[in-house]
């Protein structure tokens, strides 16, 4: 049995640049193959959390390059009182070990992201309001075993506000954090840091700033070190690459049309070739886009995942490290009720399937890798019978 889960409540800390825009209903730009139920193992959604009072939202997952996994989320404790949890994985989805509380106190932690090396170990880096007007990035490593090392870490902490943020983790055990912070006004910049194994930083980069609103930061690791951040700006979708010791080497406009591109997700894989998803909005329908860049800087065509009369936004990306196979999740609206579909496609970006996680569930995040190539799905729910007040779910796939 698996359970597993991922961000959700993300958008109240975000301030997000949405547009509106609404386009045509078209068909599947990648090549089509027959729907079918392949020889893929899917495992239905089970609770991740298990303390019950306090809605718990905002998943975030990993998985390691031994099959192990695990999920991190934000717990409410209280109308302004919120604190970070995670729970571990072994490689068969079975939970090891019991919740796992990342960060606590009287300010509120919130917005966590999560990345494993090649061991199982993980950082876990999140949101701590200091006040109404200043938010910093902090850290915590822990041990395959779940222990934590050291009392933490501070990414970014200035009277601005820094939020949003975002790690990714080589099989070595660096690792890079990616965030929002607010030069001014209406000035907000991407910045990255890059930390060693144990956890000393190695340099920070300026990934983005501009004079104007650039947002919303998605880091992927390669095993190597390579790296890539994705993040939104002027209303398009950018990737800046760079190699393992922090030079760019590549910057790439992957969804700059006249229409709003945002909520950008991006996953890599060992050989350096990332694969990005944002949603498009016209008017008043949101539809999901992905584009593919390799190695050596070349982008893919653009092309249109899922668009219906329904709200799609939200998307989440998960690489296979070894293969390239890639799997993509969105949150799906159509009248109250949300669910989250998911589309797998080939090394080539090529559809396989698609199918549906469930109806009340929202703001998908997935991680994928380990030697049996299997994907990490998690969502936040609204109430069940599982959770009366809303829990964090997850299922495990094989690509």
């Amino acid at each position: 049995m698996f359970s597993f889960f991922r961000r959700s409540f993300r958008q109240w800390a975000r301030g997000s640049e949405t547009g509106t825009a609404k386009p045509t209903a078209r068909r599947l730009h990648c090549e089509a193959l027959e729907d079918r139920t392949l020889p893929t193992v899917t495992i239905g959604s089970s609770l991740v959390n298990t303390t019950r009072p306090g809605a718990d939202m905002q998943a975030a997952t990993a998985t390691s390059g031994n099959g192990s996994s695990v999920v991190v989320w934000t717990e409410m404790k209280g109308t302004v009182d919120c604190d970070i949890m995670a729970q571990r994985y072994d490689a068969l989805g079975r939970k090891a070990g019991g919740e796992i509380t990342v960060a606590t106190g009287r300010n509120p932690q919130h917005n966590p992201s999560v990345a494993m090396d090649g061991y199982g170990s993980f950082a876990v880096v999140w949101t701590e309001d200091f006040s109404s007007t200043d938010s910093d990035i902090h850290g915590a490593l822990f041990r395959a075993d779940g222990t934590k090392i050291g009392n933490g870490f501070t990414v970014a902490e200035t009277p601005q506000r820094e939020y949003d943020p975002s790690v990714g983790r080589a099989a070595n055990g660096d690792f890079v954090v990616s965030y929002t912070y607010q030069f001014g006004r209406n000035d907000l910049d991407i910045k990255a840091v890059q930390y060693r194994s144990n956890c000393t930083v190695a340099r920070t980069i300026n990934v983005a700033n501009g004079t104007y609103v650039e947002e919303h930061s998605h880091v992927a690791v390669a095993a190597d070190g390579r790296f890539a951040v994705a993040y939104q700006a002027l209303g398009n979708v950018y990737v800046s690459r760079y190699t393992s010791t922090g030079t760019r080497v590549g910057w790439s406009a992957v969804g700059a049309t006249s229409r709003t591109e945002s909520n950008a997700s991006i996953g890599m894989d060992n050989r350096g070739d990332v694969l990005v998803a944002w949603q498009e909005q016209n008017g008043r329908d949101s539809n999901i886009m992905a584009r593919a860049i390799n190695s050596a800087g070349v982008m893919g065509r653009a092309f249109l995942v899922w668009g219906t009369p329904a709200y799609e936004c939200n998307p989440a990306v998960a690489v296979d490290p070894n293969t390239g196979k890639s799997v993509i999740a969105w949150q799906s609206q159509s009248g109250s009720v949300p669910s989250v579909q998911v589309m797998e496609l080939n090394e080539r970006q090529s559809y396989v399937r698609t199918w549906t996680m469930g109806t009340g569930m929202s703001s998908p995040a997935l991680s994928a890798g380990g030697p049996w190539h299997r994907f990490v799905l998690a969502a936040q729910s609204g109430r069940t019978s599982y959770d009366w007040d809303g829990g964090v779910f997850a299922s495990l796939s094989t690509l």
